[in-house]
């Protein structure tokens, strides 16, 4: 049993049917030497759009695994799901497996969500008295398969006996570990429970509070890791692609490229390849160095305020009868939250270079797809494109497979008379009609100064102000 922190505030509880759970595919394994990173918030309503894009950036940028919401105040899975397309922002949907137990848009409901890094393989329901809510969901983390099961107690201590006694206790499968979290409803003070079954014990690393997440209640992250593990290295370095609305760095990039152009000549023995090799390098070094120094001044505000936070929190524990304790540990956790809210805007912002990767339109089904692996669609038979009378070329026999290359070479061969890049005749009269319209100065333009259709610096330069934001990067990193 691990203690993290987290108010009781009781709600209303009112009584309502169970939503259907949305059922999502199995994913593959997860690495053992990865810390699997669990966190569970009493989020006291996910109506917002503000609120769920600030916890849902949090939760989007790897930290945690699995996120257990109590009080969601949804009224089904499906409604979850929309919310997860919405994302944490313009281009930034959630991609998880999405399970609710629902009541009402102003009370209850819990909410599991899952990422890709913590496998499922089931999941189910349970009603429970005076509003309780209870949502099992079967994890596989290092081999092991364990229950995490998100509970809202109910509110009111008549309704609290029969569910601990009867609800909880038939909802916990006796086949395999439990760990369970959520809000009790009993603990008094700032402490909720985490249960955590004896044979996942020794695979607790951690357990502590989470400050300045959105709503009145603080987190409880819980930290699973095998006794014995690998330990994992640095990615690959990407250049950020919001970056390039920074002007300070985009002003700083132009600054070294005239810098290490005038300071590394084309001569003997240094050729343009490694001229350009060379530039890519140096700019590598700027990004990442950039890229430290704001993420680091962004953690150190970050720090300042959580330790104020810590601070007033220590304080007001201590002496909780001490006027203004509580009102000074009220507006340092408010400072807090509103610093999570305005990173997550800034986020949301830059999305917005990413946005031509994601569509023009925020379609349901492109968000749902996005970056699913699609499953593997063995193709049986291939049709001759040119006689579509003929036999199909079947795909189970050596004979087969021959034939059907035989039919993808005319297909696309630009012998074959049907060939999909067969040189096609030219119009006479639309030739002569084209090129009477193109002038000896748009040709000359065409052609370049030196009328070889080569590219001078300077037209590069004046090229590079016009391209569309968010240009993928390479495997060097930079776009």
């Amino acid at each position: 049993m691990g203690n993290g922190g987290g108010w009781v505030a009781p709600g209303d509880a009112h009584q309502g049917p169970p939503a259907p759970v949305m059922a999502q595919p199995q994913h593959a394994p997860q690495p053992a030497s990865a810390p699997l990173r669990l966190l569970s918030l009493n989020v006291n309503g996910l109506r917002e759009p503000a609120k769920r894009r600030t916890l849902f950036g949090e939760f989007q940028r790897g930290r945690w695994d699995v996120l257990c919401l109590q009080e969601a105040h949804t009224v089904s899975a499906q409604e979850v799901a929309t919310w997860a397309q919405e994302g944490a922002g313009m281009g930034m949907p959630l991609r998880v497996g999405c399970f609710a137990n629902a009541l009402t848009s102003q009370s209850c409901g819990v909410v599991t969500l899952v990422k890709d890094t913590a496998p499922l393989t089931a999941s189910r329901l349970a009603t429970a008295p005076g509003g309780g809510r209870l949502l099992d969901v079967v994890l596989t983390y290092a081999g092991l398969d364990f229950s995490l099961v998100n509970c809202y107690a109910p509110c009111s201590h008549e309704d609290r006996p029969a569910f601990f006694t009867e609800a909880l206790a038939a909802a916990l499968p006796p086949d395999r570990p439990v760990l369970a979290c959520g809000d009790w409803n009993f603990v008094p003070g700032e402490a909720d429970v985490v249960v955590c079954g004896s044979p996942l014990l020794p695979w607790v690393r951690a357990c502590d509070i989470v400050h300045g997440l959105p709503g009145d209640h603080l987190g409880v992250e819980l930290v699973l890791q095998p006794p014995v593990t690998l330990p994992c290295g640095k990615g690959r370095w990407r250049l950020p692609l919001h970056l390039l609305q920074d002007k300070v760095y985009c002003t700083g990039v132009v600054d070294r490229v005239h810098g290490f152009l005038a300071a590394q000549s084309l001569q003997a023995g240094y050729d343009a390849r490694q001229r350009w090799e060379g530039l890519k390098a140096c700019l590598t070094q700027f990004s990442m160095a950039h890229t430290l120094h704001a993420r680091a001044a962004t953690t150190q505000q970050r720090r300042q305020l959580l330790q104020s936070v810590q601070a007033a929190q220590r304080a007001y524990s201590a002496h909780p009868t001490v006027p203004g304790l509580l009102h000074a540990y009220t507006a340092a956790q408010q400072r807090l939250q509103q610093h999570e809210a305005a990173a997550a805007g800034k986020r949301a912002a830059a999305a917005s270079v990413l946005w031509h990767c994601y569509g023009e339109q925020p379609t349901k089904w492109f968000h749902s797809l996005g970056r699913k692996v699609m499953l593997h669609q063995p193709i049986q038979a291939v049709f001759d494109p040119l006689g579509r009378e003929a036999p199909a070329a079947d795909m189970s026999s050596p004979a087969g497979i021959a034939t059907a290359l035989q039919h993808a070479s005319s297909f696309f061969s630009a012998d074959s008379a049907g060939g999909l890049f067969r040189p096609v005749p030219t119009d006479p009269a639309a030739q002569a009609q084209l090129l009477e319209a193109l002038s000896e100065a748009s040709a000359k333009r065409t052609l370049g100064p030196k009328e070889d259709g080569s590219l001078t610096t300077g037209e590069v330069e004046k090229v590079f102000p016009a391209l569309p934001r968010g240009v993928s990067p390479g495997l060097d990193g930079l776009p």
